[in-house]
């Protein structure tokens, strides 16, 4: 677990083989979401991306699901986010 953006970025590149998904919130300190999944894509392309956030994004072509495979809003039941996770870890799907 890691405490900010760029903590998060210095984990999945030290230990991307053990990573088997990235949890992440859109609003991190010292790195957003966007930009740490950015650069988490370029050390594994194929590690699925969780992203969760408090505020409900726009349609806009940055929003999360445009580097994100899934997204919560916040508050999400245990049960919704074992769901996702499931289907991230284990479907044929790349997005959900």
């Amino acid at each position: 677990m890691a405490s900010d953006g760029a903590e998060a970025l210095a984990l999945v590149k030290a230990r991307g083989g053990e990573i088997s998904l990235v949890i992440m919130d859109m609003d991190m300190p010292n790195l957003g979401g966007a930009g740490m999944a950015a650069m988490a894509r370029e050390v594994n392309p194929d590690h699925p991306i969780l992203a969760v956030s408090g505020v409900q994004p726009g349609k806009s072509a940055k929003g999360p699901r445009s580097f994100a495979n899934a997204f919560l809003l916040k508050p999400f039941t245990a049960d919704s986010m074992l769901s996702v996770v499931h289907n991230l870890l284990y479907s044929t799907s790349p997005n959900l």
